[in-house]
């Protein structure tokens, strides 16, 4: 019986060897006010409640403000795999989706019609000065030349 090996021989007790469902995710709304470049993957359609609605999935880059821990620990910074759903903001990526074309946006709320509680996502208050675009254009060019196609 001495000839089997323990597979746990120089395991390292702390380290946790199983992943782990996510719980918790970027959310649209923690950009509200934040310059972002869209970079988007794809668009799909999903079942809701009240009938389909469609989702834009996007890598997102954000460009100021303070972090988002943990999403987003530095700034700018990438988050991938964003399902944006918000009415005032799928439409806008839609024409982008696959093109590799970037998207900026300074991202803002306004309160909802129906429960003014709630915020709904769009890019309306503000216009993209030649200040944001040269901010941007260094950071969507090094993220171009990192992520793989």
């Amino acid at each position: 019986m001495s000839d089997i090996e323990d597979p746990f021989a120089g395991v390292d007790e702390d380290e946790d060897e199983f992943a782990t469902a996510q719980t918790e995710w970027l959310r649209l709304e923690d950009l509200d006010e934040r310059l972002v470049i869209f970079d988007v993957i794809k668009m799909g359609t999903k079942k809701g409640t009240d009938g389909p609605y469609d989702y834009a999935e996007c890598n997102v880059l954000v460009l100021d403000g303070a972090p988002i821990e943990p999403f987003v620990p530095t700034i700018p910074g990438a988050y991938q795999g964003l399902h944006v759903i918000a009415g005032g903001v799928v439409p806008q990526l839609k024409p982008y989706a696959g093109t590799g074309k970037p998207f900026l946006a300074r991202l803002d709320s306004v309160p909802s019609n129906r429960n003014k509680k709630i915020k709904v996502m769009g890019v309306r208050k503000y216009e993209i000065t030649p200040a944001d675009k040269a901010a941007a254009l260094p950071v969507w060019r090094k993220y171009k030349s990192e992520v793989p196609f």
